[in-house]
């Protein structure tokens, strides 16, 4: 049903960026400069890679498969917690043996849906409803190459409002499309803060402070209490920032106003 919406067609699957022991099929190297002269290399495997012919060119877009669903966190993505779609975007956009002209987004996709609750009068009505919605960020201008249909409204399979004039940015705080000129601010944002993470562990930062955003902290999920000795009732916190999709476009706004 979703491939079948829009003019995206899977390429490849499970290819890898960076060194590959194997020798197996690459996209080739990611790299990114550092400060004194030094380079970052990126290595990793994207699950599929779909392509859609758009005139000359052949636009991508990258699909994760996650056992179940994944939203995208906007806040996330500001504080360097989860930049796994950037750095899928940037090894399609950037890699050495680039075959595509455009990238233009990438998407979280469950392959497992979830039970759910329901009475008796819901069956029905989510008998035929799409449950393995995909989330993720994109370029808005290609939203119509991702689904076809002139409907408005919540699309069914990707995470975007049409609206009623057609436009794919309703609700535009809290959907996963971008305006062109957006994308490619987000884009740029992410080469940055993944850099800045590189400079930050090559510099020796490895203290034992663990995020906390809101309520949320990954002590919740870890394996290495024992060995970490992390203690909250003594120790401090990373209090990180709540951020939204429109604080962080502003944001970028601020700071590419001020390098000019």
């Amino acid at each position: 049903q979703m491939i079948g919406a829009g003019n995206f067609r899977p390429a490849v699957s499970e290819v890898s960026f960076g060194y590959v022991k194997d020798g197996g099929e690459t996209l080739g190297d990611l790299k990114m400069s550092l400060s004194n002269k030094r380079e970052l290399f990126i290595n990793g495997k994207i699950d599929r890679i779909d392509i859609a012919e758009t005139g000359a060119e052949k636009a991508a877009v990258v699909f994760d498969y996650k056992r179940s669903g994944k939203p995208f966190s906007w806040a996330n993505l500001y504080n360097g917690l989860d930049i796994q779609l950037p750095i899928y975007l940037l090894a399609v956009k950037r890699a050495s043996k680039r075959r595509y002209a455009k990238v233009v987004g990438g998407f979280y996709i469950p392959v497992e849906a979830g039970p759910k609750t329901v009475n008796l009068g819901e069956v029905e009505k989510r008998a035929g409803k799409f449950t393995r919605k995909a989330i993720g960020i994109f370029d808005g201008q290609f939203a119509t190459q991702l689904d076809g249909s002139e409907s408005s409204g919540e699309n069914p399979f990707y995470n975007f409002y049409v609206l009623k004039d057609g436009g794919p940015y309703g609700s535009y705080g809290t959907r996963g499309a971008l305006k062109p000129e957006d994308f490619e601010k987000v884009m740029l944002f992410a080469e940055r803060k993944i850099a800045a993470l590189a400079e930050s562990i090559i510099s020796g930062r490895i203290e034992v402070r663990p995020y906390r955003l809101a309520r949320k902290t990954p002590c919740e999920y870890c394996d290495y209490k024992s060995l970490c000795r992390f203690d909250p009732y003594i120790n401090d916190y990373n209090s990180i920032e709540q951020v939204s999709k429109t604080q962080l476009l502003e944001r970028m706004e601020g700071t590419s106003e001020q390098e000019k």
